[in-house]
């Protein structure tokens, strides 16, 4: 599944690759703010969906604190899926959350933070987070395809 992710943009980082020694040309950055959330979630979001599809989910859902919930819910409304979204108390970016709810995912707030969601640590209801495999197998498809290795965030496990 598909809304027109990956139309993103590599940059010549001339100056940064000088501070870490890097050859000129050597390193490129990738814009992700023209994924359709604004998010590089989207790339893995696609995968994701594309799965949920497949099996034929009905329901998705995603602990976050703004991106995943803001791409979730973008893929989830064009896929015609019921979203659920856990944030954890005051743990989320609003404008990341204001475009979850825009879509029209539920959103849970869970007391003690998001290591209290049912099932966070089991690999239950993890399709829309970052470790979902593939959404894992997505990233290393585009990262080839643009033969540059990509360097993302990843959230902490522990």
């Amino acid at each position: 599944m598909t809304v027109g992710e990956g139309r993103t943009i590599f940059q010549r980082a001339e100056r940064l690759a000088g501070l870490i020694g890097m050859a000129d040309g050597g390193l490129h950055l990738q814009y992700e703010g023209f994924n359709p959330s604004g998010s590089f979630k989207d790339n893995g979001m696609a995968a994701a969906f594309t799965h949920a599809r497949m099996v034929g989910a009905r329901r998705v859902a995603c602990a976050s604190t703004g991106n995943t919930s803001a791409s979730l819910a973008l893929y989830g409304a064009h896929a015609g899926v019921q979203c659920v979204v856990f944030v954890g108390d005051g743990k989320i970016a609003f404008g990341k959350l204001s475009q979850a709810l825009e879509y029209g995912a539920t959103t849970l707030q869970i007391a003690g933070g998001l290591r209290c969601v049912p099932g966070a640590g089991d690999g239950a209801g993890e399709a829309g987070n970052t470790t979902f495999p593939p959404r894992v197998e997505r990233r290393a498809r585009v990262e080839h395809r643009a033969r540059v290795k990509v360097v993302a965030p990843v959230p902490s496990t522990s």
